[in-house]
């Protein structure tokens, strides 16, 4: 009989599925003695029962379990050796509620070690796509390069530190890291429900961080972190793979998703996008949902177009495509 397990195990992922292997059900043989009472009997055949039932619904209930994981995020090879990793829409409860949607992230192996870009919105499924990079390969998580400072995009961080992996950043969307490590100390503070669901997050910010354009060569690759000027927050970067043809645009873009536009420069956000629009690109990562194309992207910069050409916010108004969210 083939079984699956469920476990935790810090250097492969959250609740990681343990490898399929040969488990022979138990014989529960019956002793039954003409001269005993009938009742002991009855007891012992009772007994035998609820053992084998027990048995089945363990079973049972671990397949559901398996099943039901595997629908939370999917992974998905882009390019040879370029991964995407990209969550479910669910709301996370062990979360900040502010950031409790997942942000989309991405794994690029090489023969010198792996590029994390983005670790999501917690430390558990960040193990969850370290999971998935043990599952392709032995090689080390070298860099984690983060496109902002938002904590859906940085909150897994310490998975990564913990590896002794660098993380690197833009110099601004570092600070925004800091700042929010300060933040939240202070929401901490007097709060048992926030502090019961974000008992186990450690918050790290970037390592490393660079001013200016910054090219990571590593196992025969490049990665450009190309910083821009306008953005949904300061410190946005896009990370590029020329080789690939893959741009992780981060928040610059969301797939199916309402953008966050708290201090955005719609007018230069917008003039970035047609800009990229016309590099050698075929697959765009978001900072939310499943990697697209130049139709989805394109979709994307009308949604924008239609938020500048507004006379002021308007929270009230439906989403432009029916499946936004």
């Amino acid at each position: 009989m083939r079984a699956f397990m469920w476990t935790f195990d810090a250097n492969r992922g959250h609740q990681a599925p343990l490898m399929a292997s040969s488990v022979e059900p138990k014989n529960y043989k019956l002793h039954l003695s003409l001269s005993e009472p009938n009742c002991i009997r009855r007891s012992r055949l009772l007994t035998s029962n609820f053992l084998l039932l027990t048995s089945f619904f363990c079973l049972l209930t671990s397949a559901l379990c398996l099943r039901a994981a595997a629908w939370r995020y999917q992974v998905v090879e882009v390019k040879p050796h370029v991964f995407v990793w990209a969550p479910e829409d669910i709301r996370d409860q062990e979360a900040d509620p502010e950031y409790d949607r997942a942000g989309s992230a991405g794994f690029v192996i090489t023969d010198a070690g792996v590029v994390v870009i983005n670790t999501t919105n917690s430390p558990f499924h960040a193990r969850e796509i370290l999971y998935e990079i043990r599952a392709r390969t032995e090689q080390p998580v070298k860099y984690v390069i983060n496109t902002d400072g938002a904590p859906d995009h940085f909150l897994g961080n310490e998975v990564f530190a913990d590896l002794k992996a660098t993380l690197f950043s833009t110099a601004e969307a570092q600070s925004q890291m800091r700042a929010y490590q300060q933040q939240l100390v202070r929401r901490l503070d007097g709060d048992d429900e926030l502090s019961a669901a974000m008992r186990s997050f450690h918050p790290t910010p970037a390592t490393e961080t660079s001013t200016d354009d910054w090219t990571l060569h590593l196992g025969g690759r490049d990665l450009k972190l190309i910083s821009v000027p306008a953005g949904p927050s300061p410190g946005t970067a896009v990370v590029y793979l020329p080789d690939a043809k893959v741009l992780f645009l981060g928040a610059l873009y969301e797939n199916g998703m309402i953008p966050r536009l708290d201090s955005a420069d719609l007018k230069g956000w917008i003039e970035f996008l047609h800009k990229v629009a016309t590099w050698d690109v075929d697959v765009y990562i978001p900072g939310h949902g499943p990697a697209g194309g130049k139709r989805e992207l394109a979709e994307f910069q009308r949604f924008l177009e239609f938020l500048a050409s507004r006379p002021g916010p308007t929270p009230a108004e439906p989403a432009p495509h029916p499946k936004w969210r």
